[in-house]
């Protein structure tokens, strides 16, 4: 399904799967808490498609097209939102055999202590040392774990979740935070 915009030549598309289902909650926005939408906001329509790349979530709609190819625009197939193997050692001529990048592969972070942060003694508790992060699987899906190693992948110790864990299978749209306490080798 592709949904053009009034400032052209900006469009994107997505499958109609995701677009028609009852699971995928893609929107059409034309009001925003009761009121007519704000033009910053995306007036007159604005499409919303949870769990993909945000681009996907397009401003200014002014047409939607039924196609049997993603749009060919800029935001839709040009480098910068393709899928390209980790192993890609240099940037290939002809882009087309890597795939539009809609939904985001899983995503974890660990926000505490911070990347470079020295940690005292205090910041361990008796069983080890805080962590905390978030973690997201993107296209609705629901993260169940998250597993944290401190010396190099020789343990593993299996996080907490807490805030939005309590989302549903298939319609997890938000953020997941983890907490745990690892035993963190000394320097």
């Amino acid at each position: 399904i592709h949904f053009e915009c009034a400032d052209k030549p900006f469009g994107v598309s997505v499958g109609r799967r995701k677009a028609l289902s009852h699971r995928g909650d893609v929107l059409l926005a034309y009001e925003m808490n009761g009121e007519t939408l704000a033009r910053e906001h995306g007036a007159p329509v604005r499409v919303i498609v949870p769990g993909y790349l945000g681009v996907r979530s397009a401003k200014w709609v002014d047409t939607i097209v039924a196609a049997t190819e993603p749009i060919e625009t800029e935001w839709q197939t040009g480098f910068s939102y393709r899928a390209f193997p980790p192993n890609l050692s240099e940037l290939p001529e002809d882009i087309t055999p890597y795939p539009p990048v809609q939904e985001l592969p899983v995503q974890s972070a660990m926000v505490s202590p911070m990347d470079g942060e020295e940690v005292s003694a205090d910041g361990y508790s008796t069983w080890g040392l805080d962590v905390k992060g978030y973690a997201w699987a993107g296209g609705g899906r629901k993260i169940v774990r998250v597993d944290l190693s401190a010396d190099g992948g020789e343990t593993w110790e299996q996080a907490t979740l807490t805030s939005g864990a309590e989302q549903p299978s298939e319609r997890a749209w938000a953020w997941v935070l983890w907490e745990a306490e690892v035993d963190a080798p000394t320097l």
